[in-house]
């Protein structure tokens, strides 16, 4: 049998002697491993086996090698209908991802999907944005225009799934900063 959700399928099962056929193998999310398929062939009362091996690889890397911001690794990874899996992102040296906003992360796992895990590895910065500045209207009127404290910064990181996720930093990882309290 197939392993998983291993389908086979022959364009010809029906063959002249000598003859051959092509045997196609798909998958929807099948798990990484080699795989014994055994092939028979039967001719009237004769059958005859070759087995082969197939080999299923782990998802290949993810590498993010330019600067860019609000970065949602789902969409890089395969987004909703990708395979849970153990997938690895691996953010270059010299490369900045930062938050246009302090409402959104640098970098979201966004939707991938659980039964998986993440592996982030840094070698450039993750950098949430800053918050905003604290108002301080020293010349006016306090009651009529009050003053008003600082914003929070943004997050560097956010898991938005229950997926492991295991983060490797040999660069930068660093929130926003908030914006500071108002003067009196």
């Amino acid at each position: 049998g197939a392993p998983g959700t291993i389908n086979v399928s022959f364009a010809n099962t029906n063959l002249p002697i000598p003859g051959s056929t092509v045997m196609t193998i798909t998958s929807n999310c099948p798990v990484p491993g080699t795989y014994a398929v055994t092939v028979q062939a039967m001719i009237g009362a004769t059958s005859s086996f070759v087995t082969y091996s197939l080999k299923i690889n782990p998802p290949a890397p993810v590498t993010i090698a330019i600067s860019s911001s609000n970065v949602d690794l789902s969409t890089l990874i395969g987004g909703a209908g990708h395979c849970p899996g153990n997938d690895t992102v691996i953010i270059s040296a010299g490369v900045t991802i930062c938050s246009a906003s302090p409402a959104q992360p640098a970098i979201t796992t966004g939707a991938i999907p659980p039964g998986g895990t993440l592996t982030i590895i840094n070698y450039g910065s993750i950098v949430g944005a800053g918050g905003a500045g604290g108002v301080d209207p020293a010349n006016i009127n306090s009651s009529t225009c009050p003053t008003t404290n600082g914003g929070n910064g943004g997050d560097a990181i956010f898991i938005a799934n229950s997926i492991p996720t295991r983060i490797i930093n040999n660069g930068t990882i660093a929130s926003g900063g908030g914006g500071g309290g108002a003067g009196q």
